[in-house]
């Protein structure tokens, strides 16, 4: 018995290093062929609220999914009494910057990028929209 369990992990290290190195090597097709499908990530959870708060200030970014899998997202920020400004939208700088949140930048790339390809299918007028 022992024997296939350290088979199983041995052959779980080897698919990681493999996927690994594909999403090394050709991150935009692996991006694509992510959202290219219906997935749900075992550890996700409906009903729980996945909040991260900005790099810059007292905002935060928030995350959630109904039972019937409709996600949301809410982007929430408190006036900073050190400045004069009421507030900012979060701020995931890079690692460079001083960003704390590496994981929830890297989500916010994709998010651009499905973002993009839902307007190659299906196009909005935001024109319409008195957000600026």
């Amino acid at each position: 018995m022992p024997r296939r369990s350290t088979k199983l992990k041995s052959t779980r290290a080897e698919a990681e290093k493999l996927v690994r190195s594909v999403v090394e090597k050709y991150p935009d097709l692996v991006i694509d062929a992510l959202l290219g499908r219906a997935l749900w990530p075992k550890e996700v959870q409906t009903k729980t609220r996945y909040t991260r708060m900005g790099d810059d200030n007292r905002s935060i970014l928030a995350v959630s999914f109904n039972p019937d899998g409709d996600g949301h997202a809410d982007c929430m920020c408190k006036p900073d009494p050190d400045l004069s400004e009421t507030g900012y939208m979060p701020r995931f700088r890079t690692h460079i910057g001083g960003g704390t949140s590496p994981h929830t930048r890297t989500a916010l790339l994709i998010l651009a990028r499905a973002i993009m390809l839902d307007e190659l299918v299906y196009p909005q007028d935001l024109s319409q929209l008195d957000i600026e």
